[in-house]
């Protein structure tokens, strides 16, 4: 009887060790499987090349993003390109296949989802700078391995689950909702294939569901601290 309920106890205990990090040391051990905070702050910019799967077809994508919350996402599609950008406060688009032949600003819920999403270091690293507040939910199996579910909430009220792998502590996944034109609308990121390039890790393979819409991007080429003038992220101004 006593040993049964010593091996209770130590499965018991085996069992809380798993929830006894703090968010703090899990957050502080994934900043280190990206490479360490240093290594993070001395990139400036990122450029990353590869091919989007999305509704049967393939095509090529470059998605460039540079400090602070500048994004762009430029796909070519035959003499022109679909392209989505972010400067840090406006977010537009040009998209011929649309209808979008020009660059036209995003709606304002396209925009505000930018605000609270686009971020170069991702939400989690000095988040409390930032007003963000992250809470361990527990531990759940995504990807077919256990990985620490936490909630982040930022300063305005936007929340993000963000699962990070309990054995590389990479980022591996977040689910969030985005306010469109059309209503709220799921969507859920899922990394994989990480790979240290110049000293960070970077995932190569990223899959995305946006309401009942699913792509993937394999990425083969990631260049750090390129050249992006902050001209490339702002609304060309229409030519008279």
């Amino acid at each position: 009887m006593g040993k049964l309920f010593a091996r209770i106890m130590f499965l018991f205990l085996l069992a809380g060790g798993l929830y006894a990090q703090t968010v703090d040391e899990i957050i502080q051990k994934h900043i280190q499987a990206k490479g360490g905070l240093e290594a993070i702050k001395s990139k400036t910019s990122l450029r990353i090349s590869g091919t989007l799967d999305v509704m049967g077809m393939s095509l090529p994508i470059t998605v460039m993003s540079k400090r602070p919350k500048m994004q762009r996402t430029e796909v070519p599609l035959g003499d022109s390109s679909v392209i989505d950008a972010f400067d840090g406060t406006t977010r537009w688009k040009l998209n011929a296949a649309m209808g979008i032949s020009t660059p036209s600003p995003a709606s304002p819920e396209e925009t505000a989802a930018s605000v609270e999403t686009v971020d170069f270091d991702g939400a989690l690293i000095n988040y409390k700078e930032k007003g963000h507040t992250v809470e361990l939910i527990g531990k759940e199996t995504t990807g077919g391995q256990e990985a620490y579910k936490l909630k982040l909430k930022s300063a305005s009220g936007h929340e993000q689950e963000i699962y990070i792998d309990g054995a590389s502590y990479q980022q591996v996944r977040v689910i969030t909702k985005i306010a469109t034109p059309d209503g709220e609308q799921p969507v859920e990121s899922r990394a994989s294939d990480f790979r240290v390039v110049d000293g960070v890790a970077v995932a190569h393979v990223i899959e995305l569901t946006v309401g009942p819409s699913e792509m993937k991007m394999t990425f083969d080429k990631v260049e750090w601290n390129v050249d992006l003038p902050d001209s490339l992220f702002a609304m060309p101004v229409p030519t008279p």
